[in-house]
């Protein structure tokens, strides 16, 4: 009986080492078909872009597709120096023939009742404007310009913005009319 035994142990383990391993595998579940890409945009800037940025000295074109649509915008923001913390930011498109629309974002701590003042070349521009609400951002005042105001602008060169704090002190942000000219023939030429 013992010889059985050890034979049997023998050719047990002579069958592991010769004989090919068995593998057990599961069959595998049918591969997810992958989501269809999506369609190329129907709209686009040269080259296919969907967006495009550019610099104009100053100031900076924002173009996008927006529901079929090419949009520019033209820009500026004044930081400080320290800390470059975000100060100002004014944001305009043209909306008609010679007529420029957008709104300006300024810090809080102004007083709200007194608006936002304007002067091109230290020369009062415009009327003063009231703003229009505040955001986790900062506070919004409208702008506008059409006709004279708006050549008057290309040939400018600083648009100071105040406003005046809490406190009661004056707040001015010059803003550079460096680059505003070609910046906005760009944003009227990039949707065509």
């Amino acid at each position: 009986m013992s010889f059985r035994l050890a034979a049997l142990g023998f050719l047990l383990a002579f069958a592991a080492v010769v004989a090919p391993p068995v593998v057990i595998a599961q069959e595998a579940a049918p591969a997810a078909e992958a989501p269809p890409a999506p369609a190329p945009p129907a709209v686009t800037f040269a080259g296919g872009a969907t967006a495009i940025t550019e610099t104009h000295r100053d100031w900076i074109v924002n173009c996008s597709v927006q529901q079929d649509a090419k949009v520019c915008f033209i820009s500026q923001s004044l930081s400080n120096n320290a800390n470059g913390e975000r100060l100002f930011t004014i944001e305009l498109r043209l909306t008609g023939e010679n007529k420029i629309e957008g709104g300006m974002l300024l810090p809080f701590g102004l007083r709200l009742n007194a608006g936002v003042s304007m002067a091109l070349d230290d020369e009062p521009f415009g009327e003063s404007v009231a703003f229009t609400t505040c955001t986790q951002q900062g506070c919004l005042a409208p702008f506008a310009a059409d006709g004279d105001a708006l050549a008057a602008l290309q040939a400018g060169q600083i648009l100071k913005i105040g406003s005046v704090s809490n406190e009661g002190e004056n707040v001015i942000f010059a803003v550079s009319l460096a680059g505003f000219t070609s910046a906005l023939d760009r944003a009227v030429a990039l949707p065509q």
